[in-house]
């Protein structure tokens, strides 16, 4: 609401507060993380959201893309999802196979993280033994092919002579890499943008998938 926003601002400007009923303010020393998934430069055109409050707040600016645009974090992702998942339950999976990650990239994560996260909980409910497998995964109907998933056809050198479902996560994951640097004709720091990951990453998957 805009008359908190007021109060924010206050707050951070001021580095001072009032408790409810209070008289007097109070001296505070406080770093304020935020995060959004609105569009806020929109919501400040439309009025909604006070510009000196953005500026106030949008000091270090981290952009975090959705799921779908960083398919290379899948891996690290799932496995501190069932980690914790595990740790709450007192049992389950430990790890996916590369069958499991390569259908879960076959999807768009609408829900982002927390969708990963529920299909990950139903899985371990499923799953037998200590590694998630494909079977045990139920997608949404809102399943794309792989070529889709990558935003574009995959290179023909890329794909494997059997069937698309049977594409691995690390060939998606070069395939993407390719399509970026196409895309960017071959400027790799531009290219990491499009990626969502760092210039140094980008440069590590290069060469340790012997793209360079």
């Amino acid at each position: 609401p805009l008359a908190l926003q007021v109060k924010l601002l206050r707050v951070l400007q001021e580095r001072k507060i009032r408790r409810l009923g209070g008289q007097r303010d109070i001296s505070i020393g406080a770093r304020i993380v935020s995060a959004t998934n609105r569009d806020i430069e929109a919501l400040v055109r439309e009025g909604r959201f006070r510009e000196d409050l953005y500026y106030r707040l949008n000091v270090v600016r981290i952009d975090v893309p959705p799921l779908r645009a960083r398919l290379g974090d899948l891996p690290a992702l799932a496995i501190h999802i069932l980690a914790r998942q595990r740790a709450r339950a007192g049992r389950g999976p430990e790890a996916l196979s590369q069958e499991a990650l390569a259908l879960l990239a076959t999807y768009d994560f609408p829900g982002n993280i927390r969708e990963l996260e529920n299909l990950l909980e139903r899985a371990s409910i499923y799953c037998e033994g200590a590694e998630v497998q494909a079977v045990d995964i139920e997608l949404p109907r809102r399943r794309r092919s792989m070529a889709q998933a990558l935003d574009g056809p995959v290179p023909e050198r890329l794909v494997p002579e059997a069937d698309e479902e049977s594409l691995s996560l690390t060939d998606a994951e070069v395939a993407a890499i390719v399509r970026a640097l196409e895309k960017c004709k071959g400027n790799r720091t531009k290219a990491a943008i499009e990626l969502g990951i760092s210039r140094r990453a980008l440069l590590y998957k290069i060469k340790r998938y012997g793209l360079s």
